[in-house]
């Protein structure tokens, strides 16, 4: 006998035996205002079928109570894959603030099943995302208005600053992307050209400071009256530099050749002379690039451009 009556309840009472249920809600908050998808997941039951009269087809209809069915809101299904069901849910702005119990239509057992306290509605406040205002639905934004969020919302930009990136927080920087400003942000630096020192804008410049080239990218031609006769030969060279000067009347002469940054890497010092100065230099171990020769007396010094390549 009570065989039978087990054989009869599994036959005809397959929902007695395994239970319907919600399983999960995702997300599981919004805002006041807020239109959201939702993803639901059940255990046992079934989300479509002749017995459902949702607006969309044969597909399970969805709503949301609070305290014992008061403050109804219905949402809208889209569609339904095994134990899951899609749709939209529009919260009101008028909507009661806290917990709600999401019930979801089971067409099998022709009733609706509930899943307490699993939805939240929060206060809208927004966060700026991207220059754009967004409610992040859990009413933990930076902002509790709008307008307070657009005022403040701006798109990211970036000034180069010392060699350094930075968003001046106007919206207004000179790059609106970081990569770009990367790119192109780099420390000022220096070459002596034609006299002039310029920044090459490449951050590889020869001098760190404006000072350090303006001392050394001298290569005036102004001619000391003591000092006649200037010569340099060959110039450009590739290893070999011969040069030679008049000294018309004694003088103390300091003699140097510098390299690009300013060190000195050869000195000759002559007590009161006077006459024809020749000598000859062999770069052939140093390396390629610009050098100057300085002749240093009394009345001052003479810088000139030697080219090795």
């Amino acid at each position: 006998m009570k065989l039978k009556y087990l054989l009869f309840c599994f036959l005809f009472c397959p929902f007695a035996i395994f239970s319907q249920n919600i399983t999960s809600i995702s997300p599981n908050q919004g805002s006041q205002g807020q239109a959201i998808p939702l993803i639901m997941s059940g255990n046992n039951m079934s989300f479509s079928g002749w017995s459902c009269w949702s607006n969309t087809g044969n597909i399970s209809e969805f709503r949301f109570s609070q305290w014992s069915g008061t403050n109804m809101m219905y949402g809208t299904s889209t569609n339904t894959t095994n134990q899951q069901l899609n749709g939209f849910l529009n919260i009101p702005f008028f909507q009661n603030l806290g917990l709600y119990n999401l019930e979801v239509y089971d067409c099998s057992g022709s009733g609706w099943v509930m899943f307490p306290n699993s939805f939240q509605i929060n206060s809208p406040s927004w966060d700026c995302v991207g220059g754009a205002c967004v409610d992040p639905g859990t009413g933990q934004g930076t902002y509790t208005s709008l307008s307070a969020c657009q005022t403040n919302c701006v798109l990211p930009t970036w000034d180069c600053v010392g060699g350094s990136c930075l968003d001046p927080g106007t919206g207004q920087g000179t790059y609106t992307s970081l990569s770009a400003c990367q790119t192109n942000c780099v420390l000022p630096t220096w070459d002596c050209v034609g006299g002039s020192c310029v920044d090459p804008g490449t951050g590889q410049g020869t001098y760190a400071s404006l000072a350090s080239c303006q001392t050394n990218c001298n290569t005036s031609s102004i001619e000391f009256v003591s000092i006649s006769k200037i010569n340099i030969y060959p110039n450009p060279s590739k290893n070999i530099f011969n040069f030679s000067f008049t000294s018309i009347s004694a003088q103390d002469l300091k003699i140097e050749i510098l390299d690009f940054l300013g060190k000195v890497i050869y000195i000759d010092v002559k007590k009161d002379f006077v006459g024809d100065y020749t000598n000859k230099l062999n770069f052939s171990k140093n390396d390629k690039g610009i050098y100057f020769l300085k002749i240093q007396n009394n009345e001052g010094f003479i810088k000139k451009k030697l080219i090795l390549q």
